[in-house]
């Protein structure tokens, strides 16, 4: 698994989580239109359920919106309790399960998915089977132990068995995507090249235009594989489909333009890593993402330091600290969003040894979670040698031999 402070930097944004739209806001405005009609009782179910489920998964829902998609849901439950609609129960559990998801409810979450797979098992709708087993693996979206990741994979790959048996190739094309992101995280660079690939081939297969996120996926694989020419082509290519798309997309430009920025620090470009690192950071400071914010700003001051200015990237990290309350949460298995690691490395470029020092000793300690991924732990022993070839007095490093 790569670090949280490289190129996963922005999963609180964005990360890997695939909140799976079925219509679009311009969907969405269009069924709000048609219930005011009088429709057929089947068409007015069906279009009260995916509101809800539109709903269910704004980026940011409101508890308007979510109260809303109850009510969508409710009045659903009354029609159908007066005419029938095919596989009702199944969809109203997988929305239900989305807005109990969406309301920080997981237990119940999960438990209204394993009814509806229960339901769905044995019958001929693989669609709905697909995408019960697609919205479980989202429940598993929150964290990036190793567990959890093989747990998502999991039902991820269930989601393909159920999904091939249809003609849903977007849906199809979407889990493989998010299969090959896991892969990726966890160093199995072979199958994601080939699932991403193919998730590529199915967004083809359907025209489907809004292929961002697989596209900037191949683009970091190839910047796992020491590929940067290749992994700058796909990203750029990337970020000019989703600067132009009619999507949310503001998660994923921010992690693109992150990804491009590191691409260029590979290629010694400082200067354009820079130009897109804080275009990255201004998409997390307008969506208030303190945590995102700083893993960012560690980003930065990697360009400041590569263009040899630590005093600029000292000045820059110390007012990001002022002005922004550092995040309680420690999502991340590194520790504290790159913060002490990023000190660290400033005091390290500007000779101050006894500043670095205390950064590193809480790095050392940092080093005893056990949930710390490979990654991060190599840096933490490299900047912790570094600093006993500087600093020649006595000290043994409990990270060394």
């Amino acid at each position: 698994m790569r670090s949280a402070i490289q190129l996963t930097a922005v999963i609180v944004l964005l990360a890997i989580s695939g909140t799976a739209q079925d219509i679009t806001q311009k969907d969405a405005d269009s069924l709000l239109h048609e219930i005011t009609r009088a429709i057929p009782v089947k068409d007015r179910i069906s279009a009260l359920l995916q509101l809800a489920a539109f709903n269910t998964h704004q980026r940011t829902a409101t508890a308007e919106t979510l109260a809303g998609a109850s009510d969508y849901l409710r009045e659903a439950a009354q029609l159908n309790r007066k005419s029938p609609f095919p596989f009702f129960n199944e969809q109203r559990l997988i929305v239900q399960s989305s807005l109990y998801k969406a309301q920080h409810n997981a237990p119940d979450g999960k438990n209204a998915l394993a009814t509806a797979i229960e339901l769905l098992k044995n019958s001929p709708n693989k669609t709905l089977l697909g995408k019960a087993y697609y919205e479980m693996s989202e429940f598993y979206s929150g964290d990036f132990h190793h567990e959890t990741m093989l747990t998502r994979i999991k039902y991820l790959q269930l989601a393909i068995a159920a999904y091939e048996k249809t003609d849903r190739l977007v849906d199809l094309a979407r889990c493989y995507r998010f299969l090959a992101d896991l892969h990726q995280l966890l160093n199995d660079n072979r199958s994601a090249f080939s699932e991403v690939r193919t998730a590529l081939k199915y967004y083809d297969q359907a025209e489907y235009a809004d292929k961002q996120g697989a596209v900037a996926l191949l683009g970091r694989i190839y910047y796992e594989e020491g590929d940067y020419q290749h992994a700058l082509q796909n990203e750029l290519h990337a970020l000019r489909i989703a600067t132009n798309s009619s999507q949310d997309n503001v998660s994923l430009i921010c992690q693109i333009n992150n990804n491009i920025g590191y691409t260029y620090l590979k290629l010694n470009d400082a200067d354009k890593a820079l130009q897109y690192f804080q275009d990255a950071l201004k998409i997390a400071q307008q969506e208030k993402d303190t945590s995102t914010v700083y893993l960012l700003a560690a980003n930065v001051v990697d360009a400041y330091l590569g263009m040899n200015d630590p005093e600029k990237a000292a000045r820059f990290f110390r007012d990001i600290s002022r002005q922004i309350p550092q995040p309680a949460y420690m999502r991340y298995e590194g520790g504290d969003y790159g913060i002490s690691h990023t000190w660290l490395k400033i005091y390290m470029a500007m000779g101050q040894y006894d500043k670095a020092r205390v950064y590193c000793d809480y790095l050392i300690r940092q080093a005893s979670n056990p949930n710390i991924n490979l990654y991060t732990l190599t840096l933490y022993y490299q900047l912790d040698r570094q600093i006993l070839h500087r600093d020649r007095r006595p000290r043994k490093s409990p990270l060394l031999p």
